[in-house]
């Protein structure tokens, strides 16, 4: 049984004989290093305390950090996207607003020229009624002095 230091306390509870608890150092590796195997130094209070050899390891429920990496990578870049197609539909939205809002004024502005034009018609209208008034009424004078 290898453990630390630190240790101890887990490994009394495992009931070990006195000569199977014996602080055999520590050795720092990476996974992948511990899966090639192979000799492996162990350390004990800083100093070479003797080799463990790995023939074979195997890893169990591990996630390798790479593949959270990318698959963070590949959620920050569809968030960017994100907030780039948002960016494009918020000036799209604000470009539809401005035209629909000068759509408005130039619509209201017909209507304030279709108004003066009814107005000017209803003058115009009234004026020829009048002017058809004063014809009658000239034709009827003619008419009197024949």
């Amino acid at each position: 049984v290898v453990f630390d230091e630190d240790d101890k306390k887990k490994v009394n509870l495992l009931k070990l004989r006195p000569e199977q608890n014996e602080v055999m150092g520590y050795n720092e590796t990476s996974v992948n290093q511990l899966l090639e195997g192979g000799n492996m130094a162990m350390l004990l209070r800083g100093k070479d305390h003797g080799h463990v050899k790995i023939g074979t390891a195997e890893l169990v429920d591990y996630v390798d950090p790479m593949e959270n990496v990318n698959a963070i990578m590949e959620t920050a870049g569809k968030v960017e996207g994100a907030k780039l197609a948002a960016a494009v539909t918020e000036e799209e939205l604000k470009k539809a607003q401005e035209d629909l809002e000068a759509k408005m004024q130039a619509l209201a502005e017909a209507q304030a020229a279709a108004d003066e034009a009814e107005a000017t018609l209803q003058a115009a209208q009234g004026a020829a009624a009048a002017a058809k008034e004063t014809c009658d009424e000239v034709v009827g004078l003619f008419e009197a002095l024949e």
